[in-house]
Order: C-alpha cells, then sequence, then structure tokens
C-alpha cells in the first residue's frame, strides 16, 4: 500500500463506455473511514481487519486487531491514532498467526467475523484447516461459533436482500458458498458451493458485497477485477476491469449507494509491479453501473446490564491465560462499574473473561 496518500482525478472508461471508474486515493495502510456525510478518504496509520460501527454509539467501533477483537474509538476526522480496547480473542486454540479476515453485521445487527490462518507469499495461508465463523449472540453476549477450524482462508461476506441465505467466499478454496440463514438466530445450515473458481482459475475471490437484485460482486485477487454474479445460479454477468492487479474488496456508496466502491493493494507486488501500477493502493469509486447496494449495517452489542436475570454480581479477579494475549490489556474492574456480563463461572467486561 502506498507511502502517503495521493489525490488524482484521472478516469478509467470501459470500452463501451457504460461505467466509469475513478481513482479517489491511496493510502498507507486499512483503517480509512468513509460515510456519506463525509467527503474523501481520511488517512489512517493503523494497520486493521474488519470495522463495523457499533449502533447508537458515536464514533464506536468493533476492529479486529489480528487474531483479537477490539472496541475502537475514533472520530474519523483527523490523521489521530484512534483509541482501542482490547476485548478479547476467540479462537486461542488456532494456530499461530491465525488473524480475523472479515466482518459484517447482519439487519438485526448481528456481528459475523471470520478468520484466516497464517498467510505465506501470495496471500495463501501456510497452516490449513484453522479458520473459523462467528456470530456475537445479544442472548449469551458473547461470541458463538458457526464454523470451526473446517477451511484455510475465509474471507468475503454478505447475505441476500431478504437475510434467508449467506455467503462466504473460501479463499484458498477459490470458492463462494451459500447458506440458509436463520436472522433470529444467526445459524446458518445447508452449505452449497455457490461458484468454484478452480477449474477455470478465472479468479482468486477476497471481499463481495451484494446489490438489491441479489447478485454478488466479488474482488479477485491478483487477477484486476471485480465479477458480478448471480446468487440463484453462480453465473457471471458482468467483469469490472480495475486498472490494478491486487483488488482486494468492495462497498457500496455514494448518492443512492449505486456507487461501487473498490479497494486494492500494492502490499504484495515487486518494486517493478509498483513501477508499472502506480495506481495500486488506491480506492477506486465506479460509476454508472444501474445497480445499487444497501446501506451496511451496524453491531448490535451488549453494553450494560446483563441478559437474562438481569443481575450482574460484582466480581474481581486476574484475566484468564489467553494465548499470546498482553494481560495488561485486560480491564479487572468489577463487572458493574463495567457494564459487563456475567454468565456460568465468568464476569466479562466487554469480552474480556476474568474469573469470578
Amino acid at each position: 500500500m502506498a507511502r502517503r496518500k495521493i489525490w488524482v482525478s484521472k478516469d478509467f472508461v470501459d470500452n463501451s463506455g457504460n461505467w466509469r471508474i475513478s481513482s479517489l486515493s491511496q493510502v498507507k495502510k486499512r483503517g480509512g473511514k468513509w460515510s456519506p456525510q463525509i467527503s474523501g478518504t481520511p488517512f489512517s496509520e493503523l494497520v486493521a481487519g474488519p470495522i463495523v460501527p457499533i449502533k447508537n454509539a458515536t464514533n464506536q467501533y468493533l476492529a479486529a486487531l489480528g487474531p483479537y477483537l477490539t472496541k475502537m474509538y475514533w472520530d474519523g476526522r483527523n490523521n489521530t491514532r484512534p483509541d482501542f480496547t482490547i476485548l478479547g480473542r476467540f479462537d486461542s486454540n488456532a494456530a499461530p498467526g491465525t488473524e480475523i479476515s472479515d466482518g459484517k453485521a447482519d439487519c438485526k445487527g448481528q456481528i459475523f467475523f471470520d478468520t484466516r490462518g497464517k498467510l505465506g507469499p501470495g496471500g495463501v495461508a501456510v497452516i490449513q484447516n484453522q479458520a473459523s465463523l462467528f456470530h456475537y449472540s445479544k442472548q449469551t453476549c458473547t461470541l458463538e461459533l458457526n464454523l470451526d477450524k473446517d477451511k484455510s482462508f475465509y474471507n468475503g461476506l454478505a447475505w441476500n436482500t431478504d437475510y434467508s441465505r449467506f455467503f462466504i467466499v473460501e479463499s484458498d478454496d477459490k470458492t463462494v458458498y451459500g447458506f440458509d440463514y436463520d436472522v433470529n438466530s444467526g445459524n446458518i445450515s445447508n452449505r452449497k458451493v455457490l461458484i468454484d473458481f478452480k477449474a477455470t482459475n478465472s479468479c482468486a475471490p477476497d471481499g463481495m458485497t451484494i446489490d438489491c437484485s441479489d447478485n454478488l460482486w466479488i474482488a479477485c485477487f491478483t487477477f484486476g477485477y471485480v465479477l458480478q454474479v448471480d446468487t440463484n445460479n453462480g453465473s457471471i454477468l458482468q467483469t469490472l476491469h480495475i486498472p490494478v492487479t491486487d483488488v482486494t474488496s468492495v462497498a457500496w456508496g455514494g448518492d443512492y449507494f449505486s456507487t461501487l466502491f473498490v479497494t486494492t493493494s500494492r502490499y504484495m507486488l515487486s518494486e517493478e509491479e509498483r513501477r508499472k501500477q502506480p495506481l495500486a493502493g488506491s480506492v477506486f469509486a465506479v460509476t454508472g453501473l444501474k445497480f445499487k447496494g444497501v446501506q451496511s449495517n451496524s453491531a448490535e452489542i451488549c453494553t450494560v446490564g446483563c441478559r437474562g436475570d438481569g443481575s450482574c454480581p460484582p466480581c474481581d479477579g486476574n484475566p484468564l491465560a489467553i494465548p499470546n494475549a498482553p494481560v495488561e490489556k485486560f480491564d479487572t474492574a468489577s463487572c458493574p462499574a463495567n457494564g459487563a456480563i456475567y454468565g456460568g463461572n465468568y464476569c466479562q467486561i466487554g469480552w474480556a473473561q476474568v474469573a469470578k
């Protein structure tokens, strides 16, 4: 990714003239914030995974830092480093190097995070079968497993418009899977292959989003394009060629959410490749697509008191042993003072468990 933020104005138009790609900026590392009310893409030094806003909480987000889930506080309007509180790690039995890969919330605010195994050259997981999928349950106020270390590199997530189906990318398999989805419980079932790119070697799927017609838009890393895919049969509807190879993710924004924003990377490019791709690391805006998406959902989490019997006994003690977790980062104050959640033998400060 780029060393500094660069604003450029060059546009790229497809041969038919139907849609236009505009390069907006280059960013050093992921962590910039965009919203319909804020123009531009502010620069951040933060290296982070997925970031999801918390509902009814100003400037507060759930953010992934490596394998850890954190609460991030940031106004998004300046270049200062955001403040973080580490909430915990929930796959502590996974192999070293496993990290949170992507995360999104459904229409009820249930937040999902998936993981990937340690990456090697070319962005391929070098330790197999360490990827999992979690969702945050407001009933138990903790993260619950949907898929447990059954794949190597889970990635982009999406739901269809009525939230009856759930889609997830497995980047090592070069496959997009579809599931039946229960929006009330957050459970997924009946896994099926929607599209398998291995046979044709036509895409290394990365991040993805969905439009209001229930078509997926999939970023193809190293291939230099975005594919629109019909979720009914897995057929490819159109290809958006981006003027860089490493396309990483996509999201809807702009007026009526009719602009497709495309993120790219220059991190794995050689110096020669960077010279040939000066716009690698840019965020691109694709307009004129005649499709639109919906605004992304915010996460709903337990913040005050408890679910269940409404009681929250005080507790103190030392943090539970969490591999590789910096102990001093965990809050061990009493539960009520921190709006923590009580359950079983533990009080939870956010999601950092301390002995009762």
